[in-house]
């Protein structure tokens, strides 16, 4: 399996941005980051709204609402990055239809146009309100408890994400983050900065009970473009196709499934930035072609990881038993590779070793030898405990 860096090598700056939302509190921060990071940035703004702040930076000023008329014309071709922090946050009742428009709504048709123009990256601004009010420590996979939530903010986050996730599913590349209550720079309007001034003058008659999350604007406007420069775009590459369609059935969409060989891999020369080979090399007589084709892959100074049985288990007769359809046992050739001939392989393909890692068998993986840990498990732990399971190998090309 290899990755690469998004659609090739990283591009050029100054990168394309446009920010929903940028003036904002957090589409501020979110600006002044990128500006002074070298983008170029479409400032996207609502007719009437206040630019004093915006105006500060170097930015384009595009002025259109989230109607999807006006989103397929203000949002351009080929944008590396789209930062889509425009939301309604009322607390009021009265207001639940507007913010179903502007949440909901407004981020399906800013996904269709994302789609349309071919953006690379869709950096969409959620709310840990999607979870809802659970009162205890959480993460991503926690039920949505915000769906249906009587503050219907939180409901239509939740319906928000839903439509980046079928954005995703049609090819989009995207990323939902998920910040709690904000506090920091251009805080003008929110509740939360009112608070903290009270609190802080001694203004503050009472406070009633409860807690809260907070996270600075400046983090939460770094984490978003950390959240559009980062990620991979994966190539698994096997043998079978049986095991690629396991393969398909189990990880993310957007991986790209090949079938090929270790002998000539099916990609184009320096094509990655990482190749890893897991568990592969010792069923190859030879190690020196594998070897070359992988380091083949990848770009100069990219990264190789590979993993095999140790040599110390192969020569002790560790091997894989499978089950055929019909039932029959069998074991897949494993050859033993010593050390040197690993080394003799790299230096060939023009690798050099940044680190060699042999983890050794805990009592725990001893108990997972089969029938012998079965039948007898004393000797089974006396004989593979503190015994090298695994080689691992760094490496870096020339």
């Amino acid at each position: 399996m290899s990755a690469r860096a998004p659609n090739g090598a990283p591009p050029s700056p100054p990168r394309t941005a446009l920010v929903t939302g940028a003036t904002g509190f957090l589409g501020l921060n979110l600006v002044r980051q990128l500006t002074d990071a070298g983008w170029t940035v479409m400032a996207l703004h609502r007719p009437g709204s206040e630019l004093k702040y915006l105006r500060r930076f170097p930015v384009r000023l595009t002025e259109a609402t989230l109607e999807a008329d006006s989103l397929q014309r203000a949002v351009p071709d080929g944008l590396d990055a789209l930062f889509h922090t425009a939301a309604d946050v009322s607390s009021w009742h009265g207001h639940r239809d507007r913010q179903t428009r502007a949440n909901v709504d407004g981020t399906r048709h800013l996904v269709e146009a994302a789609i349309r123009r071919g953006v690379r990256k869709f950096v969409h601004t959620s709310t840990t309100g999607v979870y809802g009010l659970p009162g205890q420590p959480f993460d991503e996979a926690a039920p949505h408890l915000g769906r249906g939530s009587r503050f219907h903010y939180q409901h239509t986050k939740a319906l928000a994400e839903d439509e980046v996730r079928r954005g995703i599913d049609r090819g989009l590349d995207a990323v939902i983050l998920n910040p709690a209550n904000i506090v920091g720079p251009y805080d003008v309007h929110s509740t939360w900065s009112r608070f903290i001034r009270l609190a802080a003058e001694g203004k503050m008659p009472a406070v009633p009970p409860g807690r809260c999350c907070f996270c600075h604007a400046t983090e939460v406007a770094r984490a978003h473009v950390a959240a559009a420069e980062r990620g991979h775009e994966v190539t698994a590459v096997d043998a079978s196709p049986e095991m690629l369609d396991l393969a398909r059935s189990r990880m993310p969409s957007g991986a790209r499934f090949l079938e090929g060989d270790l002998h000539n891999l099916p990609v184009e020369d320096g094509e990655f930035d990482l190749a890893v080979c897991a568990l592969a090399l010792g069923h190859c007589e030879d190690l020196r072609a594998p070897v070359a084709e992988l380091a083949r892959a990848v770009r100069p100074g990219g990264a190789l990881i590979l993993s095999d049985l140790h040599p110390a288990m192969s020569i002790a007769g560790g091997q894989a038993l499978f089950e055929a359809a019909d039932g029959s046992l069998a074991f897949v050739r494993e050859h033993e590779h010593l050390h040197g001939e690993y080394l003799d392989a790299f230096g060939e393909a023009g690798l050099d070793v940044v680190r060699c890692v042999e983890p050794r068998f805990d009592a725990a993986q001893a108990d997972m030898q089969g029938m012998a840990a079965q039948f007898i498990p004393e000797a089974t732990r006396a004989a593979f405990v503190g015994l090298p399971g695994a080689l691992i190998w760094q490496l870096e090309r020339r």
